[in-house]
């Protein structure tokens, strides 16, 4: 499958209680909402001190994009990271 990492990481995104909203993945890009712009802020900066690299989206929402430099152990510690955040 051509987008699997992107698949792996939208499913680990969709565990997460905190999240309001993982947008279907089509694509290599994976859009997430969450409750707030303090909040999204939060995990922007929390997953830069990791070396993990998403943009903002809009007010609440944060862009994840999959490519070909992306193996599925960066997928799994994205994962990890996220589950491991106190939101």
């Amino acid at each position: 499958m051509k987008n699997k990492n992107a698949k792996t990481l939208e499913q680990g995104l969709s565990q997460l209680e905190w999240l309001k909203n993982v947008t279907p993945v089509v694509t290599n890009i994976i859009i997430i909402e969450v409750a707030s712009e303090e909040i999204k802020n939060s995990i922007i900066l929390s997953l830069k001190d990791k070396e993990i690299l998403c943009s903002s989206f809009g007010p609440t929402a944060i862009r994840f994009v999959t490519h070909l430099d992306i193996s599925a152990e960066d997928i799994e510690k994205t994962i990890s990271v996220l589950k491991g955040l106190k939101i």
